[in-house]
């Protein structure tokens, strides 16, 4: 998992973060956003440490776009946030020790919808439910849920699609071991033009390659990749 090394640091930063952004951009308070974690972890412990690391990633990448402010803030936000809506997916499906039949797929697709609507009723976080609900699109069109396309997906949605990506394939999980970070690179470059924003991905590849991510990618990925 990003950042198993360094959980009190990244709790730390990570409140930080949350502290500035609810300031700076009029966001809700720090309590509101941990009612919303701590709900998550309840849920499922393995979701709520992903969205950090995720959330991590995605704001280096961002800042090598340049963004700043409330964009930014908004981006963390909607990482931190992104898979909430697994909270009305059932344990049976999100803790299957094995991979998902195509009926348990189906259901598990609702997450992003589900997660969407759920933070729609939080008027101070209005501004990443879009980015939550289409962080499963497609750059050619065949994700979910609306079957968006290219430029049609939000950035913050495209970008939280591969470095969410990346991950899920370099964190262990019961039914699979996790993937090096190169060979969890080599397919989000295989998948770039289809599942993933090409210029996303070279953007990541390059934050990689100029970043000490400290703990932001898993240890034994780091000295994979190192060797």
């Amino acid at each position: 998992m990003m950042g198993s090394n360094h959980t009190n640091h990244s709790k730390s930063t990570t409140n930080q973060h949350a502290a500035a952004a609810a300031k700076n951009a009029g966001l809700p308070s720090l309590e509101a956003l941990k009612v919303l974690t701590d709900a998550l972890e309840a849920k499922d412990s393995y979701t709520r440490a992903h969205c950090k690391s995720v959330a991590h990633v995605a704001v280096l990448v961002a800042r090598h776009l340049g963004w700043q402010g409330e964009d930014l803030d908004c981006l963390r936000y909607a990482a931190l946030l992104h898979d909430v809506g697994k909270i009305g997916i059932p344990d049976s499906i999100l803790q299957k020790p094995a991979p998902l039949l195509p009926a348990e797929y189906e259901i598990i697709q609702r997450h992003a919808q589900i997660g969407s609507d759920l933070i729609n009723r939080i008027t101070s976080l209005s501004c990443i439910a879009p980015i939550i609900l289409h962080h499963h699109e497609r750059f050619d069109g065949y994700g979910y849920p609306h079957g968006l396309r290219g430029e049609e997906i939000p950035l913050a949605s495209r970008i939280l699609a591969v470095v969410d990506a990346l991950d899920a394939m370099t964190s262990p999980r019961p039914y699979r071991a996790p993937l090096s970070l190169a060979d969890a690179m080599h397919e989000l470059h295989r998948g770039a033009g289809s599942q993933f924003d090409p210029a996303v991905v070279s953007l990541l590849s390059q934050v990689l390659d100029e970043t000490v991510l400290d703990g932001a990618v898993p240890a034994a990925a780091v000295e994979r990749r190192a060797a």
